[in-house]
């Protein structure tokens, strides 16, 4: 049985129309800590916490849900991570944090400062920052669904915003975003390191150095004007 405000929610987000979601946390490290769980914010400002312990009855209804949606993920790379571990491969439609890159990629990208910059009303935690992009780890013994509602509401006016990128940042966003399930699976699995490779490498930089040093040695101690 779903909650009343599921319900809404189901009613006015058909499954075709993208869902901003924000996540919370034991913890900051998506590969060691516990996913705890995620509010969903959508159309008509209507909006779901969904609790995601091991514990939680509608676990396996929200992880359904979140397969389901194509999603706005701030920091869509890391997200993924951490949805991963859900066993969740998400439809990643949007990053507000990415196409603000791609239109600068010197500014502060984090909520706060990209809120304050391009929406009328920014971004104020309600009780500390993001541990990192899009998630929030939960406070002992408390639940984040009211500091998450903000935060989601933040996410999806910054990508409101930013979505109609010029042409010549389009091609780039989207290249950007099909590589964050990758970027997800790559933190996950680890990369395998060639030692004989890298050993290789580091022979030849050795004796490159090494001929060098010897070149320039020579040239110190050749007279002037010889």
């Amino acid at each position: 049985m779903l909650s009343d405000a599921a319900l809404v929610f189901y009613r006015c987000n058909p499954v075709e129309l993208p869902i901003t979601a924000v996540l919370e946390s034991t913890g900051p490290d998506p590969l060691t800590d516990e996913l705890l769980g995620v509010h969903l914010a959508g159309e008509k400002d209507s909006s779901v916490y969904w609790d995601l312990g091991p514990d939680a009855s509608d676990r396996e209804k929200a992880i359904r849900m979140l397969q389901v949606y194509p999603l706005i993920l701030f920091g869509a790379a890391r997200c993924s991570t951490w949805l991963s571990r859900l066993g969740v491969v998400p439809r990643v439609t949007a990053d507000p944090m990415l196409a603000a890159f791609v239109l600068d990629p010197n500014q502060p990208l984090d909520l706060q400062t990209l809120s304050a910059k391009y929406l009328d009303k920014p971004y104020q935690p309600l009780i500390m920052e993001p541990v990192e992009a899009g998630v929030i780890q939960r406070l002992s013994g408390m639940l984040l669904s009211e500091p998450l509602g903000p935060m989601a509401i933040a996410v999806r006016s910054l990508h409101a915003k930013l979505r109609d990128l010029p042409n010549w940042a389009e091609p780039v966003y989207q290249q950007e975003l099909a590589l964050a399930p990758i970027i997800a699976r790559m933190e996950i699995s680890g990369i395998a390191v060639g030692k004989s490779s890298l050993e290789y490498i580091e022979s030849a930089l050795v004796h490159t150095s090494a001929a060098l040093e010897v070149k320039l040695r020579t040239l110190s101690e050749r007279p002037r004007g010889v």
